[in-house]
Parts: C-alpha cells; structure tokens; sequence
C-alpha cells in the first residue's frame, strides 16, 4: 500500500503520498544530471510563471526513462511542496484514458474526501464516465448532464481539466505518464486539451516514451509535433550512460551488495 508522507497540505486536505511507482530505488540512481536539468528548466518556469508544459522523455526500453521521472518526481515533492500523480499506458489498452484515470484515482484515494467530493461537484460530474471509481467512492453525487456525443467529451475534458488545475492552484502539479507510446488516441486528445487550456497554473505532465515504437505516422509523434508548435513541449532523449556513469553504477551496486 501506499504510505502518506508528512509535508505541506493540499487545500484543506492531508497532503497526498507521492505514487507508489515512485518509491525509493534499491539500485543507485548516478548521472543524468543534463537531462535532471532539462527536466528543471522547464519545471521552474512552469513554478514560477503558472505555465503548462509538456516534457517528453524518449529512449530504449529499460534505458532509465520512468527512472529518471521519478527522481525528478521525488525531488520536487520534497524540496518544492509538489503534488505529483503518476499513470501509465498499457500495450492491451483496456481502459480508456488510462494514465488519466490513474492519476485522478491517486488523488480520489488519497486526498481529504470532502475536498474530492467538491471538486467533482464544481466540474459538473462528468469525471465520473472517466473513472469508474468515482460512482462507488460517492455514490450520492447529482447524475451528470447528458449532451451529444462530442459536446460530452468536450465537457468531460473540461472537467478533467477543472480537477487538475484546481489542484496545481493548491500547489505546483506534476504528472508522469509513462509508455506513451502505448497510448490511445483518446489519452493524447484529453492531454493535447489539457496542456493547450490557457488558463495559467503550475502544471508540468512528463510523458515517457519509446523512441523504436513511436514511427513518423504514430499519433504520439503527431500530437508531440503540435504541442511543440504550439511552444508548449519539450523532448528529452536518453542515451547511454557514460563509462564513468557505469562504474559509479557498479561501485554503488556493489556497495549495496557488501552491507
């Protein structure tokens, strides 16, 4: 199970545990200071100027891309108060929005429940079609209003939207999507929306990916190439390690392995 953490509060709530995804690694974490840094720039504009952006982390599987996520994510959640949700994409792609559903339930679970309840209440209901829990967890919520197909989804997105700003407002938001790759084009749809909104909160949404499986008609490189247009997104590829970088690795591996 996942553990609360002591830390500032969110709202009026208890403050949320960061993601179970996010615990301590048993292999040391070495290197990848460029790449940290190129995940603060564009968190520290995001901070301080209440901007949305979108950081893409490419590379090979098992080369470090939701590693390196998560010690960001620790980082902020330690040292800037952060708030930080965490979904990823499933290659059977189950469920629609998948990461999405994810992350709110993170929040759902874990946060003050009356809080949850009014923030749900003030963006109209609709997340309960985004995540199934939400009817069992308040079952008292007003039914939501029906509309045609494509005015519903917009005002699911809206409400998904209304949730996850509200929360960046209480403090600055993170949120790791992992294997993007695997994506559906519903997920990409509501994180396009989500990162295009203007109305200006903290908000940061790491999205990693496989370099490999994501091919020029792919809709990730698509939605990528228009967020990128817009000035909203940024790609962070991996390499390998450097030789130094891998006998760190090795040193503190075998540190650990001695004690």
């Amino acid at each position: 199970g996942e553990i609360a953490l002591p830390g500032a509060e969110v709202g009026t709530g208890t403050r949320l545990p960061l993601p179970a995804a996010f615990s301590a690694g048993a292999v040391p974490f070495v290197g990848r200071s460029g790449e940290l840094d190129r995940l603060q720039s564009p968190w520290k504009r995001s901070v301080d100027v209440s901007q949305r952006r979108v950081v893409f982390v490419g590379g090979d599987p098992g080369i470090g891309k939701t590693r390196l996520a998560a010690e960001f994510a620790r980082h902020v959640y330690d040292n800037d108060d952060a708030t930080v949700l965490y979904g990823r994409c499933y290659e059977e792609n189950v469920l629609p929005y998948q990461p999405f559903v994810e992350a709110i339930d993170h929040y759902l679970r874990n946060g003050d429940p009356a809080e949850a309840r009014a923030d749900l209440v003030r963006s109209g209901t609709l997340l309960a079609r985004l995540v199934p829990d939400i009817r069992l967890r308040f079952p008292d919520l007003p039914e939501p209003v029906r509309a045609e197909p494509d005015t519903e989804r917009y005002l699911m997105f809206e409400a998904a939207d209304s949730l996850l700003a509200g929360l960046a407002k209480r403090a600055p938001l993170l949120i790791v999507m992992d294997d993007l790759h695997w994506a559906d084009r519903p997920t990409l749809a509501l994180l396009t929306h989500l990162a295009r909104n203007t109305e200006a909160v903290p908000l940061i949404v790491i999205g990693t990916f496989r370099v490999g499986e994501v091919s020029g008609d792919h809709p990730l490189r698509a939605a990528m190439a228009d967020l990128r247009r817009d000035g909203v997104a940024d790609e962070v590829v991996l390499t390998g390690l450097s030789e130094e970088e891998v006998g760190a690795l090795i040193d503190g591996t075998c540190d650990l392995e001695l004690r």
